[in-house]
């Protein structure tokens, strides 16, 4: 495994379990019953009771499925091509740890870092493009 599919690995794996602190804050507000029984086949909206914090959980992460989506494509399209640089490898830690990061200020309402290291994980991924674009030799 190269280093660059290690933290797109890592990537999704934060993507999966930042979504568990939702779900349970549902399940505290709302019940097991309801989740597990969406009435009319219809799930239920965030309750106006929702905490905060719960709420800013959810928008990190779909923010972070958002920016997940390019950063895998970009790496899955280095990898069939059997490109790694010491640059992508920077991209793809930059991008996870700044997505940690992101994810953590976004919790607790930290407004600037939580920017910056948005910024961070976005440049992370436009490495990829670069690395991609400079990799290609010719077109056609």
């Amino acid at each position: 495994m190269t280093p660059e599919l290690y933290y797109a690995a890592l990537s999704c794996g934060l993507t999966l379990l930042i979504w568990v602190p939702n779900l349970v804050e549902r399940i505290r507000i709302l019940g097991l019953k309801v989740i597990l029984y969406y009435q009319d086949g219809v799930g239920p909206s965030d309750p106006s009771q929702m905490s905060d914090w719960a709420k800013r959980v959810r928008r990190a992460h779909n923010n972070t499925i958002e920016n997940l989506i390019p950063f895998i494509g970009l790496i899955l399209i280095l990898n069939s091509i059997g490109y790694s640089s010491e640059l992508t490898i920077l991209g793809a830690a930059i991008f996870f740890w700044s997505r940690l990061v992101y994810i953590i200020c976004y919790i607790f309402g930290i407004p600037i870092i939580r920017t910056f290291s948005f910024i961070a994980g976005w440049f992370g991924t436009l490495i990829f493009m670069y690395e991609i674009f400079s990799s290609i030799k010719h077109v056609g």
